[in-house]
């Protein structure tokens, strides 16, 4: 399905185009995820798991995380009022700081409140989802479809049938950066992806995959590096210099028999990846590395 106000040559080869007026993608997509997060069509374990949907808020004007002294979140167990602690940016819900596993839910009781020690004690609490609906509640199909054009019921269609489809993808394009609420389209864009559970997983948004494997080898090269300083150091007993310079030149110069160059830790952000030619880079450091 394609939503583009013109017949475009990618819209011309869909299932279905949809003409929706320009620069009313936020709202159609706002009308899309109230609907999805109204009826329940998303991937409710995913959302427990691998996302913020079941941290706690209070009821604030803000709408502040619940979390202890040292910054980690809070969740409810599910069908229970019992809040847990779970480690911060771990990207996994399931077990607590103390190593309990349990299920956290998306749907906080009525009766759950702020824990005592923690600032705004005793206001009500909800999860990130509830508030989330909350905020959205007044984005119904009827709504969107007085600015986008779009039927109501043909919003409520497409919610339907991409929040029960495994895998989705929403495919946010280019012209969407032509608008001035492009920033919070793209934002709520990735939250209907999220809902689907198309993270990071086949036939979804592959966010930084790639990223994943380079940064790996950047923090082993980087390590790479110190211990080599730190040899030079022992061996020469010169402390070695740290510098930020153009990489062009280093693979000639570390791949010369003569003169070899002079102990130096070179540091550059992305070094081989941001290198014209990474294969001869590699020949390079790895001939100044131990």
């Amino acid at each position: 399905m394609v939503l583009d106000p013109r017949l475009s040559e990618t819209a011309s080869k869909a299932d279905e185009w949809v003409p929706i007026r320009p620069g009313t993608d936020l709202d159609f997509c706002l009308a899309m995820l109230r609907e999805m997060l109204d009826k329940r069509f998303f991937h409710a374990e995913f959302l427990r798991v691998r996302t913020n949907m079941p941290f706690l808020v209070d009821d604030k004007e803000d709408w502040q995380l619940v979390k202890d002294s040292e910054g980690r979140p809070m969740v409810v167990w599910e069908g229970t009022s019992d809040i847990h602690t779970i480690p911060a940016f771990s990207n996994y819900n399931r077990t607590d700081i103390n190593g309990k596993t349990f299920c956290p839910t998306l749907y906080a009781p009525e009766d759950v409140t702020v824990p005592d020690g923690l600032e705004g004690v005793g206001r009500p609490a909800f999860t990130v989802l509830q508030a989330q609906f909350e905020e959205i509640k007044h984005c119904t199909p009827e709504w969107a479809e007085k600015t986008t054009g779009i039927p109501a019921e043909t919003i409520r269609r497409i919610s339907h049938e991409f929040g029960t489809t495994r895998p989705a993808l929403i495919d946010p394009g280019w012209h969407g950066a032509r608008f001035g609420n492009m920033m919070m389209t793209r934002r709520v864009q990735a939250m209907i992806q999220a809902l689907n559970g198309g993270i990071d997983k086949t036939g979804g948004w592959i966010l930084s995959g790639e990223f994943h494997h380079k940064l790996a080898a950047q923090v082993e090269a980087s390590m790479r590096l110190i211990q080599c300083a730190i040899i030079i150091q022992i061996l020469t007993g010169r402390r070695c210099s740290r510098m930020t310079t153009s990489s062009g030149w280093l693979p000639w110069m570390c791949c010369l028999q003569t003169p070899r160059p002079m102990p130096m830790l070179f540091y550059h952000t992305a070094l081989i990846w941001s290198e014209m030619n990474p294969p001869s880079m590699v020949t390079g450091l790895i001939k100044i590395w131990p």
